[in-house]
């Protein structure tokens, strides 16, 4: 009993082990991919983001600007005119 307690457990510590290096190749490998791409990921988020923020103003102010004339295109408020006096 005592020797198949002991095979059972130096099978499982191989597989464990087995495991183990299979993973660290795989990050290994992942990250080596990573590098080869040539991209810098932070950047790539950085310019959409930017990006997003200017369509997102850009439309706030197209919708202000339509709110503002009105249905019939004339400005009735006229609170965006600059009047000097």
């Amino acid at each position: 009993m005592e020797d198949r307690v002991y095979t059972t457990n130096r099978t499982a510590s191989a597989v464990a082990w087995a495991a183990l290096i299979v993973g660290i190749v795989a990050l290994i490998l992942a990250w080596m991919a990573y590098n080869r791409a040539g991209a810098d990921l932070e950047q790539q988020i950085q310019t959409q983001v930017e990006k997003s923020l200017n369509a997102t103003q850009d439309a706030t102010q197209d919708a202000s600007d339509a709110v503002d004339a009105g249905p019939d295109g004339v400005d009735e408020d006229d609170t965006d005119v600059n009047t000097q006096p």
